[in-house]
């Protein structure tokens, strides 16, 4: 069970000095919006040469942090908390060079990791605008989608893939219905996966190839809109480069997208969570915030990211290890709002929508890295204070956090539409879109009733609710962004009513 929160923010004024205050406290301390200077220097404290260096860089956190007495009188109240209980500490990181710090290494007064602890997971809060917004709630009914783009060049993806299939799989056998969209790079992982849909052995599944451009994987995946996305590629962020790069089945060919350009996927802003599994996804780019962080801002409800390159066995045990745990929590959370909806049809005596008077059901993140930190200590020599490979993943969340509901989502009609205008979109310069093609996007987005919060962020849209979908263009679901009935007709639904997009685009 977890507790109320503890939130400490991390920023900068004008003076350019990092500052820190206690945000949130399950109680009262005096002066705890004060703020007061944070006592460290980034650059000092990533030499990891010396002994013990992981533990020396925690102690040496814990004691900045110290320096303003509520937020060390709220790090000494963690000792506190039950065994079996969850008291999370949040990280609101406003500045690039607060995310450069290694927060996931900070210790208890006995220079214990709380990170490694069940009962003290340390998430990092991607500081936005939103603070002091309600929750957002997203629309859920089942089933669950799934993206994964499995693609980086010189390593075999296979082992994530079965790593994720083993967590689909298990998922399936507690009754949560998932449906799962993968593309590939490899020309024998793709014949590999085709094989096994058409013997009937990956139900739910569809697969492609990595198209050779983003704005053809965007549109591919705003169709499909998943609820989780999970990206193991090749990445980059330095010298002011942030960047994903997975590779096509052509040799000498790459798709390389920038985040500014993934964060303006529907499919990203509206999915509840995206893993960066490749190198370098929460690390800043001198004074541009990471990956992780920036993708949050956009609307995501959660992002995990590397802060350093990752070795690939180290990727696979945290795909084979994380799965499971946030399949689990989502199961737990959809139980919730079913009992919720239920209980809501119950008390109006039976009628109908009740999903929708039900109270929404929160989606908490916190603990699903405890078990992948854990795991690979263990794979690292067992050594924490001198082997940091276990505090290298980092989840950025919103202040607000997420919260499910039942309802319906878009339909397969819907679903097609926006993506086929998303990835026109995106092909685009980057600018001002000129206002014909602006506004004929908007008027096909709503013929055909696509809600604001999932149009296009060059539209000037905000987040989607993580619905997923179909197209009509892919026969029986032979394909991501299929519909994945089986049934040709596109839809989604299995009705055989066929629905067709037809749109014109100016100039076209």
């Amino acid at each position: 069970m977890s507790r109320a929160r503890i939130v400490v923010d991390v920023f900068s004024e004008l003076d350019g000095e990092l500052k820190i205050r206690l945000a949130e406290f399950p109680g009262e301390i005096p002066d705890a919006l004060r703020s007061t200077g944070l006592a460290v220097d980034p650059d000092a404290l990533l030499a990891w040469g010396q002994p013990d260096a992981v533990r020396a860089h925690g102690e040496a956190l814990r004691v900045a942090l110290s320096g303003h007495p509520a937020i060390q009188k709220a790090l000494a109240a963690l000792a506190l908390t039950p065994a079996g209980e969850r008291q999370p500490l949040y990280l609101s990181l406003a500045e690039p060079e607060a995310e450069r710090l290694v927060w996931e290494a900070l210790v208890d007064d006995q220079g214990r990791f709380l990170a490694l602890d069940p009962r003290w997971p340390i998430v990092r809060i991607a500081a936005t605008a939103r603070t002091g917004a309600p929750p957002p709630t997203r629309a859920f009914a089942p089933p669950l989608r799934i993206a994964a783009a499995l693609s980086a060049r010189g390593i075999e993806a296979e082992p994530e893939w079965l790593a994720l299939l083993d967590a689909v799989e298990g998922a399936r056998a507690a009754g949560l219905a998932v449906e799962v969209a993968v593309w590939v790079g490899e020309a024998a992982l793709l014949a590999d996966l085709r094989d096994g849909i058409a013997d009937g052995a990956l139900p739910g599944v569809q697969v492609a190839p990595v198209p050779e451009t983003w704005a053809e994987l965007q549109r591919e995946l705003d169709t499909f809109l998943p609820h989780l996305l999970h990206l193991f590629c090749h990445g980059q962020s330095q010298a002011g480069v942030r960047e994903l790069i997975l590779a096509t089945l052509a040799a000498d060919v790459d798709l390389q997208a920038e985040v500014e350009a993934i964060a303006l996927s529907a499919a990203v802003r509206g999915a509840w969570l995206v893993t960066l599994n490749c190198c370098e996804g929460g690390r800043s780019a001198d004074a541009l915030p990471s990956m992780a962080h920036r993708l949050v801002t956009a609307g995501a409800g959660a992002v995990l990211g590397m802060l350093e390159p990752v070795d690939a066995q180290d990727a696979h045990r945290l795909c084979e290890l994380l799965y499971p745990a946030v399949l689990g929590r989502i199961a737990e959370a959809v139980s919730a709002v079913q009992a919720g909806a239920a209980a809501a049809a119950a008390g109006a005596g039976g009628a109908d929508g009740g999903a929708d008077r039900a109270e929404a059901a929160r989606l908490e993140w916190a603990a699903a890295l405890t078990g992948s930190r854990t795991g690979l200590r263990d794979r690292n020599g067992r050594d924490p204070a001198n082997q940091r490979q276990w505090a290298m993943p980092v989840l950025y969340v919103s202040r607000e956090g997420l919260s499910l509901r039942g309802g319906a989502e878009l339909t397969g009609i819907q679903r097609t539409t926006l993506g086929f205008v998303s990835g026109l979109l995106a092909s685009l310069a980057p600018g001002p879109l000129p206002a014909e093609l602006a506004a004929w996007a908007r008027g096909e987005l709503e013929a055909a009733a696509v809600s604001q919060a999932h149009w296009p962020a060059r539209l000037g849209a905000g987040g989607g609710d993580g619905a997923g979908g179909g197209e009509e263009d892919d026969p029986g679901g032979d394909g991501p962004g299929g519909d994945g009935d089986g049934d040709g007709d596109g839809d989604g639904d299995g009705d055989g009513d066929g629905e067709i997009v037809d749109v014109a685009v100016p100039g076209g």
